[in-house]
């Protein structure tokens, strides 16, 4: 891309993150001011059920008063004693709990839970950092949550994210076709290494080839077109603009995560123009991680693993929209914990009376 394309991209990627701030600032106002609506709402239906249940109980008074006053009724006494039954069958605790949608919750709850079951696991501390944001509620729990982790394909959705910016302000043409030459060859995953070289391929069937197969050799054809052989500019382009620290290689923090996801949650909604890359995210072949055991909503997510670094970061698309990042460092059967994690952050969520907490990994294995 030439330096003048690039330093006009610049350029309004910084009026854009001024006014997505301001634009956010309001945000938060408004969703102050339901919440704020909600609680006096749920203070009144409080007050008429107590209101209620005090007529209730005076009717209850008065009404026994008369029947002491009159003879008494073997029919209505029988009727009692089936109905005294049929209550003692009932289980104490069986009904449902009622989830209060908008009323923030205390994140020290879930950080007990996931500390425990580090615990429980054998997993240091330093080996996890999660980052959780609700944002219906404002309310976050963060651990660790600016240490550095290998990023490995976590980095695909910013370099999809710049990629979507600068063809919304026009500095590339989203029909453009891109080669895939020698230089983009590379094993893992993806389905392009099979593909013969010298093939053109639109940009947006590549950039969807990076999400949804996570192909690495779609992303080198984006990196190579995006920013040549100049591939630290281009990271540094990405910790300018999204926020992402430069680390000198492929590395991120949660915080960094966190930042890139809102920034995506933030421009999807009315068919915003990370739209593309948010249903891409939604149907990754990848989904044995954060939420393998979450069931019944949307998750627009997105893995990464490498030699021993295993992280998976998105937005649960629940009745509360929240974002989490996650990322690991050589922690036993990744899989498995984190799917078990996944469990426990989204039943804290939704306000499960108790959450089911899995077995220790070494008896989920035993045969």
């Amino acid at each position: 891309m030439p330096l003048n394309q690039r330093r006009r991209a610049e350029k309004l990627h910084r009026a854009r993150k001024a006014a997505r701030h301001e634009e956010r600032n309001k945000a938060l106002r408004r969703k102050r001011v339901r919440l704020n609506v909600r609680r006096l709402v749920l203070f009144l239906l409080v007050l008429s059920l107590l209101i209620g249940g005090a007529v209730a109980i005076t009717q209850r008074l008065n009404t026994r008063s008369d029947e002491t006053l009159a003879p008494a009724d073997p029919a209505g006494t029988e009727d009692l004693e089936v109905f005294s039954e049929a209550q003692a069958q009932i289980p104490m605790g069986s009904s449902t709990p009622e989830r209060h949608i908008g009323v923030p919750k205390k994140a020290s709850a879930l950080e007990n839970l996931i500390k425990s079951y580090l615990r429980r696991n054998g997993i240091a501390f330093e080996q996890i950092g999660f980052s959780y944001y609700n944002f219906a509620t404002d309310v976050s729990l963060n651990m660790n949550e600016d240490e550095i982790f290998v990023a490995a394909s976590i980095m695909k959705v910013p370099i999809n994210m710049l990629t979507y910016d600068l063809i919304e302000s026009g500095d590339i043409d989203e029909d453009t076709k891109l080669t895939y030459t020698s230089r983009d060859v590379e094993g893992g995953t993806g389905i392009l290494q099979g593909e013969p070289i010298g093939g053109d391929y639109e940009l947006r069937e590549v950039l969807k080839l990076s999400i949804v197969e996570s192909d690495n050799v779609a992303t080198n054809m984006l990196y190579r077109y995006l920013g040549g052989v100049n591939q630290e500019y281009l990271l540094d382009s990405l910790a300018r603009v999204y926020g992402i620290h430069s680390y000198g290689g492929n590395e991120m923090t949660p915080s960094d995560a966190m930042n890139i996801l809102t920034l995506l949650y933030e421009n999807t909604e009315d068919g915003g123009h990370y739209s593309e890359l948010l249903k891409d995210m939604k149907n990754t072949n990848y989904n044995q991680y954060f939420n393998r055991d979450i069931k019944g909503v949307s998750v627009a997510h997105k893995t990464g693993d490498y030699d021993g670094y295993f992280n998976d970061i998105g937005i649960v698309y629940d009745q509360e929209p929240f974002a989490f990042a996650i990322f690991t460092d050589n922690i036993p059967y990744p899989d498995e914990v984190m799917a078990n994690l996944g469990k426990i952050v989204y039943d804290w969520h939704i306000e499960v009376e108790e959450p089911v907490t899995s077995p220790a990994i070494n008896d989920q294995k035993k045969p």
